[in-house]
């Protein structure tokens, strides 16, 4: 693969990530903090099976858009809402809602505002995976083990150094100019192998907390929502959504 200097995703380095508390990864506020705007205003796609994901507080405001391939619509005026019970979403400040009478075609052109809206949530993906190394490297730091540091542990240090990379390619990546073998590839192929990176680096992060007591800690609470995000945003043409 070649990869075109240049990144839509730098600005992930000037996201302040508060990680002084253990018990919440701040997911709603990077969800807002991240989201593609207009006029100031935070705009979310709808899922081709018309489910969105907001924060609670957008949710109880109602300032914000929402996306259905043709027209931005005003949240305040949406009616027939399904909020979808979710115990993990709602301890993180969010909310899944679903809106029956709103649903992005399966069968649609491309379209330059949802596929900005996917971007930005494969931001929204990459940070919760930057959050969840960190929260690891803060977890395992102070422990030991066969008498040396674990954090320390060729293997360990080794599944720290595999995540960065990934982290690194994406956020080199200019997402307008992936080549693969020297070739120009279509945006739909290039979203599924940057989620596929991401699936691949929250996997391993699974391992390192997993494998210290951390199943039902922030470190897993990342991985879950940065499924949802990733199911419930990518079109089902690209067989990634529910």
């Amino acid at each position: 693969m070649n990869l075109v200097e240049g990144s839509t995703t730098d600005c992930i380095k000037n996201v302040k990530l508060d990680l002084t508390s253990s018990a919440t990864i701040g997911a709603d506020v990077l969800l807002e903090e991240l989201s593609h705007r207009i006029n100031e205003t935070v705009v979310l796609p709808i899922s081709s099976s018309g489910y969105v994901m907001i924060t609670q507080r957008l949710y109880h405001e109602k300032n914000f858009f929402i996306y259905n391939g043709k027209d931005l619509i005003n949240f305040g005026e949406v009616a027939g809402i399904q909020e979808v019970t979710d115990p993990i979403l709602e301890g993180a400040g969010l909310k899944l809602l679903r809106l029956h009478q709103y649903k992005y075609p399966q069968k649609q052109e491309e379209d330059a505002l949802y596929y900005a809206l996917l971007e930005s949530m494969i931001l929204y993906r990459t940070t919760l995976c930057t959050v969840g190394l960190e929260l690891a490297k803060k977890h395992l730091s102070p422990r030991t083990s066969g008498g040396g540091p674990t954090i320390q542990n060729q293997l360990v240090k080794a599944n720290f150094t595999d995540i960065v990379s990934i982290l690194e390619l994406i956020k080199s990546t200019n997402h307008e100019n992936i080549k693969y073998t020297g070739q120009q590839i279509e945006k739909k192929l290039k979203h599924i192998m940057i989620h596929n990176e991401l699936d691949r680096a929250f996997g391993i992060l699974q391992k390192l907390a997993g494998g210290h007591g951390f199943v039902h800690g922030p470190i897993m609470q990342s991985f879950y929502i940065s499924q949802v995000s990733k199911n419930l945003l990518i079109p089902d043409k690209e067989g990634m959504s529910v």
